[in-house]
């Protein structure tokens, strides 16, 4: 195996919660992370990761492999936040349930300061556990065009925003209807007919909601209206 070096922007994820486990691989993929490693089913390769995302409830960190010094370690648990001395570092566990844009800035910051800290610094604990995250207006004039670009991938203006396949199934209706409503009955039979088993109808809200977080947050603006009384509607612009 390659042993990864200073400028692979690597990072592995011990997580149990496969679901959860796989919203953060896709915000780091996003983020432009080159590698991302499911640590508790390849604990050899994560090892040369300089960033682990760990679930302390699931994964102790006295039970996984040693990191390098180099290696930032985020953590995160349902108890109250703490911050834990693991060997040579301290290392901050923060709350969950937490929202993902938080960790999205997260990473965008992460990425940002990639490399400006020597390795001494590291080796010190000088360099931040979480970088500080500074993001920049918009500008006045900005695209926030919202258009498909793969199957189970949509970009709004320069942002591109992965889909579970539930979220796919309604945007997917929604796009071919866009500027028109889509009663909540066909939405709900494409649910159904996506999955092995119905699903529960709030779930169809629940579903909506998310997707109006990926694709709203971009812009600020409402892009999936509700019709009263029928279902939903994409907006064309």
């Amino acid at each position: 195996m390659q042993v990864a070096t200073r400028t692979d922007k690597s990072a592995g994820i011990f997580c149990k919660d496969m679901r959860l486990s796989r919203l953060l691989a896709i915000q780091l993929d996003m983020c432009g992370v080159t590698q991302v490693v499911d640590g508790w089913l390849d604990p050899v390769a994560v090892e040369n990761c300089f960033l682990w995302v760990v679930d302390v409830d699931d994964f102790p960190l006295d039970s996984l492999p040693t990191p390098s010094l180099l290696c930032h370690i985020w953590a995160f648990s349902r108890a109250e936040e703490s911050v834990t001395l693991w060997g040579e570092r301290q290392v901050h566990i923060w709350h969950r349930p937490f929202a993902m844009t938080l960790f999205e800035d997260m990473v965008k910051g992460w990425m940002q300061t990639w490399g400006d800290t020597p390795a001494e610094d590291d080796k010190q604990g000088e360099h931040p556990l979480l970088p500080s995250v500074v993001v920049p207006p918009l500008p006045a004039e900005h695209d926030d065009t919202l258009r498909v670009v793969a199957h189970g991938v949509v970009a709004v203006g320069e942002v591109q925003v992965a889909l579970t396949p539930q979220e796919w199934v309604i945007f997917a209706r929604l796009w071919e209807s866009r500027g028109r409503a889509v009663t909540k009955g066909e939405l709900q039979a494409l649910l159904n007919a996506s999955e092995s088993s119905a699903t529960p109808t709030n779930k169809l809200e629940v579903y909506i909601c998310f997707l109006r977080r990926k694709l709203e947050k971009p812009t600020g603006r409402r892009l999936i209206e509700t019709v009263r009384g029928v279902g939903y509607v994409l907006s064309e612009g």
